[in-house]
């Protein structure tokens, strides 16, 4: 899998940290959903990833310092979140 897109659905509740095991992932949008919690330091494993879309969701806290890690990521979108820092 290599694009994970769920925007504008209902599906809600907290991020899966199942999600860090998608090595290949290079685009994740969760964008406008009522998805909630925080990024899952685990997501630092995704070293593929490109693009994350979190705006206008609920999904707060502060960016993992393990992010760092993403050297892939090229566009990161966390507008209308709760994220911070």
């Amino acid at each position: 899998l290599s694009s994970l897109d769920v925007s504008n659905t209902s599906i809600g509740g907290t991020l899966p940290a199942e999600y860090s095991t998608l090595t290949r992932l290079s685009s994740l949008d969760l964008s406008s959903t009522p998805v909630s919690g925080t990024l899952p330091p685990g997501y630092s494993t995704l070293t593929a990833l490109a693009s994350l879309d979190v705006s206008n969701s609920s999904i707060g806290g502060t960016l993992p310092p393990a992010f760092s890690a993403l050297t892939a990521l090229t566009s990161l979108n966390i507008s209308a979140s709760g994220i911070n820092g």
